[in-house]
């Protein structure tokens, strides 16, 4: 993106033919978070286009922060679990 940006080629052209022959990197609402988070670590980006299957439709993006969030959120939850189990057993 900042390439177009020094060159001003996007000023002149759509997003669409500056990103035609690209492989653009993609996410779909089913797929483990485990699988989109080394996919990011892999291509060396912080955020995925999140597309429909059925339809290829845009229907969001997750990042590195949203992973994280949900990671804590469920260790947090996990922690939780725990420490009720640690109760009833004692």
């Amino acid at each position: 993106m900042l390439r177009w940006r020094r060159m001003g080629t996007h000023r002149k052209t759509t997003l669409g033919a500056l990103l035609a022959g690209g492989k653009i990197v993609l996410a779909y609402p089913d797929e483990y978070l485990d699988s989109l988070a080394d996919r990011l670590s892999t291509v060396n980006i912080a955020h995925l286009p999140v597309v429909s299957r059925e339809d290829a439709r845009l229907v969001g993006y997750i990042g590195w922060k949203d992973l994280m969030r949900v990671r804590a959120k469920r260790q947090a939850e996990l922690d939780a679990e725990l420490e009720d189990d640690d109760k009833k057993s004692s």
